[in-house]
């Protein structure tokens, strides 16, 4: 179990960056010169951890009974602690250089393995739709599982890894001779690891960051007053202390830091000022960094240096043997989902020409399709922005990451159509009529799509290495004009076969053929799209890069404060912070003793800037924390039955430790509606089983396995309450997003039928969002309990999301065709697109 007072503490950082990687090395290599010159300091364990009261286990008894303080080697043992932390440093610094070697060996090496089935799923859309949608749900779900198994053998390795520590004697003795508290070095890297080293490493940076600003607070304020509020001091210096932590907490609160960065700040520093503002005895040392000096050997020093360290472990799990980098995650996802929606478009005009009596199991599983699609643009844009952290857009890559991201806007705007495509199939009119002119316009229509696939293509392969050559130029510029062409074919044949077929004059053409109209439109702007695709690409055009410099400069602590979001996330979570530290401070009856920082650590790991319902989200917390603190005990009385130091003891310790955090690291990516249980369950589980090794535990050891978990359901029933205190009710939020969205489309309606570009209250980026809050709040609602009156009519809300979304796809449809040009609604558009057409 975690000591009584302790908080929480957390690992990462930026080590994928060359600066990032030589300042790790620089420190790795310290590390072994810092072990041989305080080896024999043995007033190293005469300062308590800040934040920790003393524990049950204690650092200054083992090392009379158990460590050579003179550092020599102990019996049984093959090194010494000192040789021992200089090899573990020197090896992870070894490793570490293999992995900036592997980062930039595969980072251009393109990802071939689900090439074969995509092209095989695309061939079969061609004459059977349901069948290449099984085909493509297949592939993803044995993609997806064994994408999983494989992160989560990596994740059961690294935690292994920084396990060692504990069940390394030699090692362990090291750092306690540091002070450096190792607890929490497994948490760190299951809760930091992501799917991809770009991901992790923007984690790990947040987490380097929080880590460093929690031990700058506390050194500028041990500058001032060295050693904390001691028995007989003035009150004035205690209230300095208060004054000084509600201002520093505030900061981190309400500044724009993103939520990993105020995290591990916070989970550091309430425990730091738990001890500063702890009264202890006059001449007491605390062990922190006095009088604006560095002490190395000190607690939170050393939280900077197991940040590092845990960091580096989490980037060499997922850089070898291969890495698994965001960069090339986006280029296969791009590749992926260009060939989804060829294949889409193919099946949406097969749906049309075929001329089938019904088609609504076509069209059913098109839109499947599409749907699927839409979620991998999701996950394709985030590995599209994690890159950056990869590469920082250096050289070639900005060039490569700007086309993905113009990729990605065309694609958005390309399902838009097929969105209305689909909408124009289910509600068109079928009659001889039609069939007729179907067969007329068959082969222009196909040619067409022929050519748009192919210019598609082109266009892929030309981004793919950040470059447009002159030979692509050109192959750009004739395929654009084939493309041109086959809309100008098909325009003349279908007027020409509407006035055969249908009479003179647009009314009676328009009465029988409305539908087709509408359909052939809509092809023409899919294809017109990525016509202006590849001219943007045949121009050249200059990427903007985000240099690292340019990203700090861009940054702005106070842009936070005019967002009433996280305005109401900041109170919020201040109130039960605070209120947790002084129940922590205070104590609670005879259960929870004074000073006990762990109440206000809890708190600050478990802060989420995710909108959810406040219910669920608390009785998450409650199965994480309260299973995870429960299951951590018993896994290490399991582990420390076999004695310590014996064959046994290392073999359940490291067995466990990697079935126990490759298990819940695969529940965490495998499953939606849990992930959240099994990421606090992975941390807090793995925090009670790694501890140092005391096989007939005291009566005090006991007591404190209750009390651990007495501190974790009060903990969250302090967020629970607050939460449910200041959380207004999910059912009114759901009515007023709704009224709101169906107000905002309607003025934007009266904008197209005006031709007039609409303002930023009511552009299309206003709307889907607006779409995205009617379908959260009710999620939130549904779970929201009800003590009087109907439930929650979630069908109604249900029914709401998607007629809207169908209208707001039809208000695009006529901007489309009161402006002559598709592109005139994507994201990135230039104003002289968004005018109407005069000849309309």
């Amino acid at each position: 179990l975690k000591p009584t007072g302790s908080s929480p503490r957390s690992t990462l950082s930026c080590c994928s960056s060359y600066s990032m990687m030589r300042i790790f090395l620089l420190v790795a290599f310290a590390g072994g010169a810092c072990a041989e010159s305080c080896a024999d300091d043995v007033a190293l364990l005469q300062h308590p951890l800040p934040g920790v009261n003393p524990p049950f286990t204690n650092l200054q008894e083992i090392a009379t009974e158990h460590l050579n303080l003179s550092g020599a080697q102990v019996k049984g043992e093959h090194l010494t602690p000192v040789q021992a932390a200089t090899f573990f440093f020197s090896a992870t610094a070894a490793l570490l250089l293999a992995s900036l070697y592997q980062q930039r060996k595969y980072i251009e090496t393109a990802d071939n393995l689900e090439i074969s089935a995509t092209e095989k799923t695309k061939r079969l859309a061609k004459t059977n739709m349901g069948l290449a949608l099984a085909m493509d749900m297949d592939g993803d779900r044995k993609s997806f599982a064994k994408e999983n198994t494989m992160l989560a053998l990596r994740a059961g390795s690294a935690a292994v890894a920084a396990g060692i520590i504990t069940f390394n004697p030699a090692l362990s003795r090291w750092f306690s001779s540091m002070n450096y508290d190792v607890t929490y070095t497994c948490v760190l890297v299951l809760w930091c690891m992501g799917r991809n080293l770009g991901s992790t490493v923007s984690g790990l940076f947040d987490a380097n960051l929080g880590t460093v600003m929690a031990f700058l607070w506390i050194w500028i304020l041990e500058g001032i007053l060295p050693n904390g509020y001691m028995v007989g001091d003035s009150m004035e210096k205690w209230l300095f202390g208060v004054a000084y932590f509600v201002v520093t907490t505030l900061f981190m609160m309400f500044g724009s830091w993103k939520n990993g960065v105020r995290v591990w700040c916070l989970s550091y520093h309430v425990g730091n000022m738990m001890t500063w503002l702890k009264p202890s005895a006059p001449g007491t040392d605390d062990g922190f960094s006095h009088n604006f000096h560095i002490r190395f050997d000190g607690g939170s020093f050393g939280y900077v240096v197991v940040t590092m360290l845990a960091s580096a472990i989490t980037v060499i799990a997922l850089s070898l043997p291969n890495p698994r980098m965001a960069h090339r995650n986006a280029l296969k996802d791009m590749r992926s989902t260009s060939s989804g929606f060829d294949t889409l478009l193919r099946c949406t005009t097969k749906i049309y020409t075929d001329c089938a009596e019904d088609i609504s199991t076509s069209l059913q599983g098109a839109k499947i399709f599409q749907t699927r699609l839409v979620d991998t643009i999701e996950g394709l844009q985030a590995s599209i922005d994690a890159s950056w952290w990869e590469h920082f857009d250096m050289g070639k890559f900005a060039d490569i990451r700007f086309a993905l991201r113009k990729h990605v806007i065309i694609l958005k705007g390309l399902l838009n159509c097929m969105s209305s495509l689909h909408d124009t199939l289910e509600y068109g009119v079928h009659s001889d009529k039609h069939n007729q002119l179907v067969q007329e316009v068959k082969a222009p229509l196909e040619e067409l799509v022929e050519n748009t696939s192919s210019l598609f293509d082109t266009c892929l392969a030309s981004m793919s290495d950040g470059s447009i050559g002159d030979d692509e130029a050109v192959e750009l510029q004739k395929s654009v004009t084939a493309v041109e062409e086959g809309i100008a074919k098909l325009s003349r044949q279908m007027r020409a076969s509407a006035s055969k077929i249908g009479g003179e004059g647009w009314l009676n053409q328009q009465e029988v053929f409305k539908s087709d109209w509408e359909f052939l439109f809509l092809i023409c702007s899919v294809a017109r799209l990525i016509a202006d695709l590849g001219k943007h690409y045949g121009g050249r055009t200059r990427s903007h890069s985000v240099s690292v410099i340019s990203a700090a400069r861009s940054f702005n602590v106070f842009s936070g404060l005019s967002d009433p979001a996280h305005m109401d996330f900041a109170i919020r979570n201040s109130i039960s912070l605070f209120a947790c530290w002084i129940v922590g401070y205070m104590g609670m009856f005879s259960l929870i003793p004074p000073y006990t920082a762990g109440l206000a650590s809890n708190a600050s790991l478990l802060m989420s800037t995710a909108v959810g319902s406040a219910l669920k989200k608390n009785v998450g917390r409650v199965q994480g924390l309260v299973v995870g603190t429960t299951l951590g005990s018993l896994l290490y009385g399991f582990i420390v039955s076999n004695g310590c130091n014996t064959p046994l003891y290392y073999i359940t310790g490291i067995g466990t430790t990697f079935i126990f955090s490759s298990f819940v690291f695969y529940m965490f990516l495998s499953t939606t509606e849990f992930s959240f249980v099994f990421y606090l369950l992975a941390g807090f589980g793995s925090s009670h089983f790694l501890q140092t090794c005391s096989p007939e535990p005291s009566m005090e050891d006991k007591s404190a396995y209750f009390e651990s978990i007495l501190i974790a359901i009060v903990c969250v029933t302090i967020l629970a309450v607050v939460d449910i205190a200041m959380s207004p009710s999910a059912r009114k939020e759901s009515e007023k997003a709704a009224i709101h969205f169906s107000k905002t489309l309607t003025k934007a309606i009266t904008f197209q039928l005006s031709d007039v570009s609409s303002s930023s209250p009511y552009s299309k980026q206003v709307i889907e969002g607006e779409l995205a809050t009617i379908r959260s709040k009710a999620s939130e609602a549904e779970m929201e309990p009800h003590f009087s009156g109907a439930p929650f009519n979630t069908a109604m809300y249900n029914q709401l999301s998607t007629r809207g979304n169908s209208l707001f796809i039809q208000v695009l449809t006529y901007r489309w065709a009161l402006r002559h040009s598709a592109s005139s609604t994507l994201d990135d558009v230039p104003d002289e697109v968004k005018k109407g057409d005069s000849r309309v």
